[in-house]
């Protein structure tokens, strides 16, 4: 495989996340947990997205919870629950980390409480993952926030962020901006025109359709495995614009 190595993509992970963290918190050492309320947590994510966007190079137009699964990075509302629930642990206190009460006694090492802090973290944040709104074209995508961050290294680019997010040349995006009327495929009028409807099903994206199969070796395609696929003439031809000629818009 071309592009980032995983250990090159962990440190861009952990680079981005050392930022955001001393942009939020000043590089103040917690000693006793931030409070968790919708307004905080909301305020956490919203300064958080930028990174994640600029990380995945995708328009400011997808949310901030696929930013977050595209970047590969704890939403920070989790990851400021996860340090204050390791800093507590280590002071011998007891803490309420996502509605379990945990205790010093439960662990026999901190490494031990740090790993399953983590795997607790995953899984609030792949509940959220599943049962948000927003997101769902990269849903298709990224099903598991797990695999996301275990996975192999992803390159991205432009044209392969915009078919992950649905943010571009797709109809169901043209028509949340205003400048269409309808989000169907022009060439499969009982079709939605989004990147999975282009990947799988329509007819006028055949060439790209084929070039998949032979990366992938099987079809119809594992969605899962799309964005590890490196050819970027692959996403700049299924992110083509299939607005007709003659129509103009502002």
């Amino acid at each position: 495989m071309g592009g980032v190595h995983k250990g090159q993509e962990r440190n861009q992970r952990e680079l981005m996340t050392r930022a955001y963290w001393e942009f939020l918190v000043h590089g103040e050492q917690l000693q006793a947990p931030i409070p968790s309320t919708k307004e905080n947590n909301r305020q956490y994510l919203s300064a958080q997205a930028p990174f994640n966007r600029i990380l995945s190079k995708c328009y400011a137009s997808v949310s901030k919870e696929a930013a977050a699964v595209l970047a590969g990075i704890f939403p920070m509302d989790i990851e400021i629950q996860m340090r204050n629930c390791l800093s507590e642990i280590k002071h011998g206190r007891n803490v309420l980390f996502f509605d379990e009460q945990i205790t010093p006694q439960t662990f026999d090492s901190i490494a031990h409480c740090k790993e399953y802090v983590r795997l607790r973290a995953l899984d609030c944040w792949q509940n959220r993952w599943e049962t948000s709104t927003k997101g769902r074209i990269s849903f298709e995508f990224f099903p598991d926030v797990f695999h996301r961050l275990e996975g192999p290294p992803i390159t991205f680019s432009h044209h392969k962020s915009q078919v992950l997010t649905g943010h571009g040349n797709f109809g169901i995006h043209q028509l949340r901006l205003g400048k269409s009327e309808i989000s169907l495929c022009p060439n499969c009028p009982d079709f939605d025109d989004d990147p999975v409807h282009r990947i799988l099903e329509c007819p006028l994206f055949g060439e790209v359709q084929e070039q998949i199969r032979e990366i992938n070796g099987t079809w119809p395609p594992d969605l899962t495995q799309v964005p590890f696929i490196d050819n970027d003439e692959v996403f700049s031809a299924l992110s083509l614009d299939l607005t007709p000629p003659d129509v103009t818009l502002e």
